[in-house]
């Protein structure tokens, strides 16, 4: 399989060095548009599809190979590899900045430092350890009946909830109509994946440099997740940015790009 076109993989931009950006669950490449269009003018810029979702080859997709964030982890690095891509800077959202920071754990030199934006490390609560994901088991269960039950009726009702910022519906809207092009148990099946895992104990072992951005108000990652998860990593920073809801790089992008910026600048600087 060609992986580059599997993924139906863009790249633009030029120059010595290179971002990869990682959308998540239920979005797309497109949702990187507006800050991919800003790093290319200094930087070779690559973007992609998830298994499942976009333009991506169907036949990329595999239940049992999907059914963990590794699945996508692995798809990542085959990626990074059938590019000849090492040392690049990895961005990545939601799931997708997971994916990124265990393909980071198994291979430390695949990437030279990352940005994990509305990442979690658990999105589930364990009252033994006092950790706050944000969701109680019931929670998650119930979530993924009402998936099963009417994907398309639960991706309506998620979309608004996931993008915030009420005053501006066609977010919400926009993320509803790339829902809805979810096969429904690739969609279950991946926010299954998700939503069930629990990569506590790899966290450890992601030794590059990163960058944690969490919006305050984020309905999928509370604060203190992201607090964890920036504490985790030996190497990680934290900044709460001045963003809503849970896909900050589509409804601030300006936002999102300038910390990045302000990341990458200091990096070069050291």
């Amino acid at each position: 399989m060609d992986r580059v076109t599997a993924h139906a993989t863009t790249v633009r931009g030029g120059g010595d060095r290179t971002i990869v950006f990682g959308h998540g669950l239920g979005g797309g490449q497109h949702q990187w548009q507006t800050i991919a269009d800003h790093f290319a003018e200094h930087y070779r810029v690559v973007t992609f599809d998830l298994a499942g979702s976009g333009d991506a080859d169907p036949a990329l997709w595999s239940a049992s190979r999907h059914d963990t964030i590794m699945g996508f982890a692995d798809d990542l690095a085959a990626l990074c590899g059938a590019l000849d891509l090492r040392g690049a800077t990895y961005v990545g959202h939601s799931m997708s900045g997971m994916a990124g920071a265990l393909a980071a754990a198994g291979d430390p030199g695949l990437f030279a430092n990352l940005v994990l934006v509305c990442a979690s490390a658990r999105y589930m609560d364990d009252p033994a350890s006092g950790y706050i994901g944000g969701f109680s088991e019931a929670d998650v269960n119930g979530l993924l009946d009402a998936m099963e039950g009417d994907f398309a009726l639960w991706a309506a009702g998620f979309a608004p909830i996931a993008m915030g910022n009420e005053d501006r519906p066609e977010f919400a809207t926009q993320f509803a109509n790339t829902l809805a092009k979810y096969r429904p148990d690739i969609g279950l099946a991946g926010f299954r994946a998700a939503f069930t895992s629990d990569y506590r104990k790899v966290m450890p072992r992601v030794t590059l440099p990163t960058l944690v951005l969490q919006t305050p108000d984020d309905p999928a990652v509370p604060v203190p997740a992201a607090e964890y998860l920036a504490a985790a990593i030996p190497d990680a920073t934290l900044q709460i940015i001045d963003a809503r809801g849970h896909f900050p790089h589509v409804v601030a992008p300006d936002v999102v790009l300038r910390a990045i910026d302000e990341f990458l600048a200091a990096q070069q600087s050291s």
